[in-house]
């Protein structure tokens, strides 16, 4: 993950967020969102990790 950082536009910052019930991570700029790491867990474990970065899946969400 660190690896594809170097790929984040300038000035992204990111956000703790609840998405389906889920914790979820949103990546933004004053352009709009960029993408969103789901986390899906199972008690304590972490289950399974989405990585969303289509603009037409991601355009009704607005950062706040």
């Amino acid at each position: 993950m660190v690896g594809g950082m170097r790929f984040f536009p300038e000035g992204m910052q990111a956000k703790i967020i609840q998405l389906n019930g889920q914790p979820a991570i949103i990546g933004y700029t004053e352009k709009g969102i960029y993408g969103v790491i789901l986390l899906e867990f199972v008690g304590t474990h972490i289950r399974n990790v989405y990585s969303i970065i289509n603009p037409d899946k991601l355009k009704h969400l607005i950062p706040s």
